[in-house]
């Protein structure tokens, strides 16, 4: 969202110390990753924050929720559940 929070520098908006203590898997159906085909088509995902190490992993070995959907279809799906049901996951 660059026009709510690319403004202020990262290092105002969330300070190291909050990123370092961050807990892996925080954020659940909030924070969402989906690995993508050039074409939008899922190719796997994983939610949560995760610190570098394993996020790197998840990316390389990425879940097989939604895999062979188009994203656009997924986003759909889950902006549909969040406008009827006020959750993400």
């Amino acid at each position: 969202m660059p026009g709510l929070y690319a403004k202020a520098p990262p290092e105002t908006s969330f300070p190291r110390a909050m990123v370092d203590a961050c807990v892996e898997g925080a954020g659940g159906g909030n924070v969402r990753h989906f690995v993508c085909a050039p074409d939008g088509t899922v190719r796997g995902s994983f939610r949560g924050y995760l610190k570098p190490e394993r996020f790197l992993a998840k990316l390389a070995a990425p879940d097989a929720e939604h895999a062979g959907r188009p994203i656009a279809d997924v986003l759909r799906e889950i902006a549909e559940k969040v406008y009827t049901e006020g959750r993400t996951g």
